[in-house]
């Protein structure tokens, strides 16, 4: 867990904190010992702790894993994280708890911006545009309007 570059965690079904890796620990600000058996109410302000708790009920209720991007803020930093959240089953076939994974997809979602920018140029414009690969190289699209 410790050699991913994604966050882990892993809660039981009461939404206990039953270990996570120190990326996670990390994206806290906390160490590892001190996140283990809390609940997100013991660890986040209110509207994210109320936000957490609905989509971990929904999982354990579903007993489907959900996609979910987030913005994520924390001390100043601001990331955008793709969270993978999936039911643990045990061997009876019951949920027995929530694992969740996550990246940090900041420059992907800043590339997504400036791509929508770019386009919203190109369709307001009558002139000859043409992008090409930072090498110059054959020309990737060409607009005449």
């Amino acid at each position: 867990m410790e050699n991913i570059p994604q966050a882990i965690f892993l809660k039981n079904r009461n939404r206990e904190y039953v270990s996570c890796n120190k990326r996670f620990a990390a994206d806290l600000g906390l160490p590892e010992h001190e996140i283990v058996g809390r609940k997100d109410e013991d660890l986040c302000s209110g509207n994210w702790a109320d936000k957490y708790k609905q989509e971990d009920e929904r999982i354990l209720n579903r007993q489907k894993p959900e996609e979910i991007e987030e913005l994520f803020q924390k001390k100043g930093s601001r990331k955008y994280i793709l969270k993978i959240i999936t039911p643990v089953m045990n061997d009876e076939g019951e949920v027995s708890g929530i694992l969740g994974i996550y990246s940090d997809i900041t420059e992907r979602k800043q590339a997504e911006v400036e791509k929508d920018r770019l386009i919203a140029a190109i369709n307001h414009t009558s002139d000859i545009i043409i992008i090409t690969d930072i090498k110059g190289g054959d020309p990737i699209r060409q607009s005449i309007l």
